[in-house]
């Protein structure tokens, strides 16, 4: 189900493929952090046997691309919609460089797999937990070599964007 240079997880285990045989799988680690997109410069080798007994995930079947979310705490109602736009048009220009590419290899893949297309184009969505805590969810498009990159520019942004509104609200 993967080939060499897919980026797969098993078992927790992240990291870009780079060599197959009959007992195990190499990989490069990514990680080792839930959220690190960067490699770490280790090789993992994985015994195929635990290809059989655990769940594998292959972030690559998009040939290069991936769809990923971020999500972002909003304390402050009023600036929801604020943030929401502010973000979709961030996630716009980071993706704007290869978004027509990133469109038609995920719509070439799911037409062969006869799977509905999913959107592509970023997109936001508010999300309301408990009636009370509010955030901001961001899904993209984004080319397997650049994640890293892009998660950290998004992160950068929302702790910018909250202290910009901390900073107006004490001076308000």
């Amino acid at each position: 189900t993967f080939n060499t240079g897919d980026r797969i997880d098993i078992d927790g285990t992240r990291g870009f493929v780079i060599e197959k045989n009959l007992l195990t799988t190499k990989v490069l680690e990514i990680g080792p952090e839930k959220h690190s997109q960067q490699t770490t410069g280790d090789i993992i080798s994985i015994p195929n046997s635990l290809m059989l007994s655990k769940s594998l995930k292959n972030e690559s079947y998009f040939k290069g691309y991936s769809i990923k979310s971020f999500v972002f705490k909003v304390d402050c109602f009023s600036h929801v919609e604020e943030f929401e736009s502010d973000l979709l048009e961030l996630a716009q220009s980071l993706t704007n460089q290869y978004i027509e590419d990133a469109k038609k290899n995920i719509s070439r893949f799911c037409e062969k797999e006869k799977l509905a297309v999913p959107a592509v184009d970023p997109r936001t969505k508010i999300i309301v937990e408990n009636g009370k805590d509010i955030s901001v969810l961001v899904k993209l498009p984004i080319a397997n070599f650049d994640i890293a990159a892009v998660e950290q520019k998004i992160n950068r942004y929302y702790l910018q964007w909250m202290i910009e509104k901390k900073e107006k609200s004490m001076g308000a």
